[in-house]
């Protein structure tokens, strides 16, 4: 299961997998990383963001002539 969350302005993808690291300094630590289906995600998020910025500047553009 792939979630998605906004922390300020930074878009994070991942899955449900992680890994557990033990560490010098306190409780072990987990680390997400992106899977394929992923970056299949985020690719589709990349592509309507270029498409929505796409049509905002061609208003832009417009409303400036």
């Amino acid at each position: 299961e792939i979630s998605a969350c906004l922390v300020g302005s930074e878009m994070c993808i991942r899955d449900r997998s992680y890994r557990w690291e033990e560490s010098q300094q306190g409780p072990p630590r987990k680390y997400y990383s992106i899977t394929e289906q992923g970056r299949d995600f985020l690719k589709e998020l990349e592509n309507s963001w270029n498409e929505l910025t796409s049509a905002v500047n061609s208003i832009k553009e417009n409303h400036n002539n």
